[in-house]
């Protein structure tokens, strides 16, 4: 009868084994995002899925732009390269692509061979890791640049003015931005920007840039990106690369004031207050070409009433 017993629930303890097996397995396994961040911080071991080489080595350029995108932004790509983009150099920062996406991704990077695509999943949790990917790859590919503008492919770049406002800065040491004073991290639940207190332990984040626009000089750009691959992960990325990292090489932020605009003041302007006295706007890339056409008439008028 024992015997019996044993041969029927024999095959029940072999799956209670395997079970417990298994979930051990899974417990032990890395998690994914630590061998995400292995593969990104030896940058050198992971190549990138795609990438372009704009900059001319003979004759760089003053500034090149390093856009964070998202894969299916393609319409944000498309109005920069309609408006402020055209005739400058521009490149969009892209982490891993659906499948059924990625062959449009490669489709475009033939097309205008501006896209530089980690391998890394495209996620608010991975922003870092494209910050960074995008100043190591300015440094290396464009290095003969004075500035590198790092910005989202929603905001509005006024060409014109930021060039005439390129000469009066510092080429060394730079970080130019919207700056964040005495943040509070946000632990509540209902909030995409959670922060654990083993994610980060503090109760206030150091100043650091609002990231939608930053202006770095190279030297800059590098020593911050050099120094994040050291240091251990941390996904909100302005508060990372220009917040902590920033404080501790002791680069202090030039903050931007009112030269960059939000979505209000664009509507103010877009409904029949046009003026060319800003830099960046952070607006819906649908306005692109509206803002294109306004500050490229006013200061056509201007110039001709000169």
């Amino acid at each position: 009868m024992t015997e019996r017993r044993w041969c029927w629930t024999a095959p029940v303890y072999l799956v209670l084994l395997m079970t417990v097996v298994v979930a051990l397995r899974t417990m032990l396994r890395p998690h994914p995002t630590v061998e995400l961040e292995n593969k990104l911080l030896k940058m050198d071991r992971s190549p990138l899925t795609l990438t372009s080489a704009p900059c001319n080595s003979s004759a760089p350029p003053v500034w090149i732009a390093i856009v964070s995108s998202a894969p299916n932004n393609s319409f944000h790509r498309q109005e920069i390269r309609r408006t402020w983009g055209h005739g400058r150099t521009v490149v969009f920062l892209l982490g891993a692509a659906a499948p059924e996406l990625q062959p449009l991704i490669e489709m475009e990077s033939r097309q205008y061979g501006d896209i530089v695509q980690g391998s890394f999943v495209d996620s608010y949790r991975n922003l870092t890791y494209k910050h960074v990917m995008g100043l190591q790859w300015a440094s290396k590919h464009c290095p003969g640049a004075k500035y590198f503008l790092k910005t989202d492919d929603d905001v509005f770049v006024n060409t014109r003015y930021f060039e005439n406002y390129l000469p009066g800065l510092p080429e060394r040491r730079l970080i130019l931005c919207p700056v964040m004073e005495r943040a509070m991290v946000k632990r509540s639940y209902r909030s995409k920007w959670r922060v654990t207190h083993d994610e980060y332990s503090e109760r206030w984040y150091p100043p650091y840039c609002m990231g939608w626009v930053i202006l770095y000089s190279p030297d800059a750009a590098l020593a911050l990106s050099d120094e994040a691959l050291k240091e251990p992960y941390f996904w909100i990325d302005d508060v990372h690369i220009t917040g902590t990292i920033a404080k501790k090489l002791n680069l202090t932020h030039t903050p931007l004031g009112d030269l960059g605009i939000g979505e209000e003041i664009t509507e103010e302007m877009i409904s029949g207050n046009p003026q060319t006295d800003f830099m960046f706007s952070l607006t819906k890339p649908k306005h692109f070409q509206t803002l294109w056409n306004m500050v490229n008439d006013i200061t056509s008028s201007t110039t001709k009433n000169i």
